[in-house]
């Protein structure tokens, strides 16, 4: 993939860090007040502790995997995510975790983004459990689309339309232990046909948890 120019590569990574800077932030404010139980015990133990970090998670993706995003970037994608302990005022709502994690490619001219949003996950047996996420992304790729500059480079340039998108995400995995566990994951950005252009970037791939 070829980007247009340094200055909107160095631009879009200045705008996706002072998101990344505003989302921890607003996390913080967000779980900080409260560390609410949620029903089971390792929960109320760490509620009683008084953290807010409920899960840490490295991954290692396929970037641009899928059938709904466009294929156009090489490499990997580096993910690491954490998740707060869910607020006891989300109950109301099912109880999800707010989430806050970035993605970083291994190729210069793929695509990088910090994310937030929240998780909602349940188990379908003893130790396997599936979730879904829902929330944004800044990333720092290409956006606007003009047909006499970019129609050289369409067949291989990824085109967000906006800087900001909306992400949805989800994961399948198994309790290796009380506070280990492994997952598949898939991700998706996109604007929603918000803007003018609407490729979408798709990730897939594994993920290692730690649960304090």
């Amino acid at each position: 993939m070829i980007r247009r120019c340094d200055g909107e590569k160095n631009t879009g990574a200045f705008l996706m860090f002072r998101a990344f800077g505003c989302a921890a932030f607003f996390l913080w404010a967000l779980t900080a007040p409260v560390c609410a139980q949620t029903g089971e015990a390792a929960r109320d133990e760490t509620a009683q502790g008084g953290s807010i970090v409920d899960e840490l998670r490295v991954g290692v993706f396929a970037q641009g995997w899928g059938n709904i995003g466009k294929d156009k970037e090489q490499g990997v994608g580096f993910n690491l995510e954490t998740a707060f302990v869910s607020p006891g005022f989300l109950s109301a709502v099912g109880s999800p975790r707010p989430h806050l994690g970035v993605t970083i490619a291994s190729d210069s001219d793929a695509t990088n983004q910090v994310y937030f949003g929240l998780e909602w996950q349940a188990y379908l047996k003893r130790r396997l459990f599936a979730s879904v996420s829902l929330g944004g992304a800044v990333h720092d790729g290409e956006t606007k689309y003009t047909e006499v500059v970019d129609r050289p480079r369409r067949s291989n340039t990824l085109f967000l339309g906006c800087r900001a998108l909306f992400r949805v995400a989800g994961d399948i995995g198994y309790d290796v232990s009380e506070r280990v566990r492994l997952s598949v994951h898939m991700a998706h950005i996109s604007n929603a046909n918000l803007c003018s252009v609407n490729e979408g970037l798709d990730h897939f791939g594994a993920r290692l948890g730690y649960r304090f």
